[in-house]
C-alpha cells in the first residue's frame, strides 16, 4: 500500500485477510478503514464476523450491534447475533434475534430457528421453521 492513509486500501486488504482466513490482519486493517468511516455497515459488520470466526462472541455480539445502529433493516446481523447467543448456550437470546431477521428478511434465518428448536428439543417449532425454510430451498432438510 503506497499510502498508509488509504482508507480505501484498508477494506480491499482487510477483506482479502478475510477471504484467507486471516482474522487479526483482517481485524486490524478494518479497524482502520472503520476509523475513517465509522458508519459504514460492511466494515463494520466484517469487523463483527472476524470476532465471530475469532470465537470472540460477546465483541462479535457488540459489534453486530453496532451495525445494526447504522442500518436496521440489514437482516444478517440480527442473525448472527442469533447465532452467537447460540453459540454461548443462550438460545432464548438467539431465538428473539433469528426471529428479528426473519420478519427484515424471511429467507434468511428459518433453517437457523428449525436447527435451534431442534437442538432444543423443541420439534413441532423445528419442524414449522423447517416447512419454512422449505419455500425458500426446496432442498433443506432438518
Amino acid at each position: 500500500m503506497s499510502d498508509p492513509n488509504d482508507y480505501n486500501a484498508h477494506l480491499l486488504l482487510a477483506d482479502a485477510f478475510y477471504n484467507n482466513l486471516q482474522y487479526d490482519s483482517a481485524e486490524v486493517h478494518t479497524k482502520k478503514f472503520i476509523a475513517v468511516i465509522p458508519d459504514n455497515t460492511s466494515a463494520l459488520n466484517m469487523l463483527a464476523s472476524v470476532y465471530y470466526y475469532k470465537k470472540q462472541y460477546t465483541q462479535a455480539i457488540e459489534q453486530y450491534k453496532n451495525t445494526i445502529k447504522f442500518d436496521t433493516t440489514f437482516a444478517d446481523p440480527y442473525n448472527n447475533i442469533g447465532v452467537c447467543f447460540k453459540n454461548t448456550g443462550n438460545y432464548d437470546s438467539a431465538i428473539y434475534y433469528l426471529k428479528l431477521a426473519n420478519r427484515i428478511d424471511p429467507k434468511g434465518s428459518n433453517e437457523n430457528l428449525a436447527l435451534f428448536y431442534k437442538e432444543m428439543n423443541n420439534l413441532d417449532s423445528a419442524k414449522k421453521y423447517e416447512f419454512i425454510a422449505r419455500k425458500y430451498n426446496p432442498g433443506y432438510k432438518l
